[in-house]
């Protein structure tokens, strides 16, 4: 399945001052990227959510990628699905 950026929701400048775009998560990106251990689940999911300086983010490039670049990614996930669960549904 090819990532496709689609409406970005969040942006971030990272610390190496490239720009991280995030798109919605979608519930097939939280099923294909369930994982036991949360962080594996988290690069995962960055590889199917952000765009990185208008590129998609790959997998390659997140296990190469120092902490303190990806922790501001880690934030805006883990904030996106607070958000997500946050929410009511229709009544």
């Amino acid at each position: 399945m090819t990532q496709t950026m689609g409406e970005t929701v969040r942006e971030v400048v990272l610390p190496s001052g490239r720009f991280a775009s995030f798109r919605a998560i979608k519930w097939w990106d939280y099923a294909v990227s369930n994982n036991e251990n949360p962080l594996v689940m988290l690069g995962e999911l960055a590889t199917r959510v952000v765009h990185i300086d208008g590129e998609p983010l790959t997998a390659d490039q997140v296990l190469q990628m120092p902490l303190a670049e990806f922790l501001p990614i880690q934030e805006a996930l883990a904030k996106m699905f607070g958000d997500a669960m946050g929410k009511k549904g229709a009544a």
